[in-house]
């Protein structure tokens, strides 16, 4: 029943946020060059498990660190949910303010 469930919800947020079309991965040493962080911040109005799905759906990542990114914000008032470059950043920041969770888009180290 819970699958069930899960798989619905993905469903849903598949629909709110749509499909996203991210750059594949490039060097390593060019990542690090100009690397930039999605932030998402806390709110009491979006259900946790959108913000799992939604992260799963945005950065590609599994549900256990979904999961963990989203107790972080919940619990400290925000938590970094992708490091990459700005472009990418910005798409992820797109899918969960779709959703309703607020980001910030920095530059690493600033």
């Amino acid at each position: 029943m819970l699958s069930r469930w899960f798989s619905d919800r993905i469903v849903s947020v598949r629909e709110k946020v749509g499909v996203l079309d991210l750059p594949a991965p490039t060097d390593a040493a060019e990542q690090q060059s100009d690397r930039w962080l999605c932030w998402i911040l806390n709110n009491d109005e979006t259900p946790f498990v959108d913000v799992v799905v939604t992260l799963m759906h945005a950065t590609r990542c599994d549900y256990s660190e979904a999961y963990a990114e989203t107790w972080e914000a919940h619990m400290f008032g925000k938590a970094v949910c992708h490091i990459a470059d700005r472009e990418e950043c910005l798409g992820v920041a797109a899918a969960m303010n779709e959703i309703g969770v607020q980001t910030e888009v920095v530059r690493e180290w600033e």
